[in-house]
């Protein structure tokens, strides 16, 4: 996600009429004018004061305004090359929807000729033997995430879903040889960076860690005790293959500790 992701989420979470709420709606109407004004014009501009500004800035996890607006320019500047479903050169609109499920296809295909299946069973016995399950990714608002997880929670899992950093790092104090953590990374997303020093850190605590990893974003192979690959496009072609997999483990896991018990 990016900070503009962040603006709109906290905009449809808020409820209208809340200040936060009339604070964003007037940013996104501004969006190219925001990276031009200082702290003070911005609280002008939405008619609020600068106190508010930095308490918003806080909920959305952003450490200044100097960052939100050099962050914010980044999105600007470079969303005619980032920020796409898949990756297509222009091209007529027909040509453009036959590649698009040209690429899909042929990188299903692809994940179905290597996923490793007793790979993914021996995580789901991972998580079976565990008693509490860290999901340390970069967003929440999966489905196939949240319904794996619901699933492990039906187990008598304790599940922790955390997708900033700090977060992150704060609960790593809390890992035991009894827990699991469960990441995905990909290089396209707003907290890379910091997300491999989390897991280099994840890394030395005594919990087994699980990777969801691109093939364009490849992590040192001593930070995951397991990984499960796709091969990775960095756009939002790469949230289909994630899912995928998180789906894969929903079933097997269902089908071998669930299931039998009806």
């Amino acid at each position: 996600m990016t900070i503009l992701h962040d603006l709109i989420v906290l905009f449809n979470t808020t409820e209208p009429g809340k200040i936060y709420h009339e604070v964003v709606r007037i940013m996104l109407q501004n969006l190219f004018l925001l990276p031009t004004l200082s702290l003070e014009q911005t609280a002008e501009l939405c008619n609020t004061s600068v106190i508010t500004i930095n308490r918003l800035l806080k909920k959305i996890q952003c450490p200044s305004f100097r960052t939100f607006k050099q962050r914010l320019q980044d999105i600007l500047d470079g969303y005619g090359r980032h920020n796409r479903v898949f990756p297509y050169a222009q091209q007529p609109m027909d040509e453009l929807k036959d590649t698009f499920f040209h690429r899909l296809l042929a990188d299903i295909a692809d994940l179905a000729s290597h996923i490793d299946l007793a790979a993914v069973e021996t995580i789901c016995g991972l998580l079976h033997e565990a008693e509490d399950i860290h999901f340390y990714c970069e967003f929440s608002s999966s489905h196939a995430k949240q319904q794996f997880q619901v699933d492990l929670v039906y187990s008598g899992k304790q599940v922790i879903s955390l997708c900033e950093p700090a977060d992150q790092m704060e609960d790593m104090k809390n890992l035991t040889r009894q827990s699991v953590v469960i990441t995905t990374t990909q290089a396209a997303l707003k907290h890379y960076a910091d997300h491999q020093n989390m897991m280099k850190a994840a890394s030395k605590t005594d919990a087994a860690m699980v990777a969801i990893v691109s093939s364009l974003s490849p992590i040192p192979s001593h930070y995951a005790d397991y990984t499960l690959s796709y091969k990775g496009s960095d756009t939002a072609l790469d949230n289909y293959f994630i899912d995928m997999l998180f789906n894969l483990m929903c079933i097997t896991y269902r089908t071998k500790y669930i299931d039998p018990l009806y």
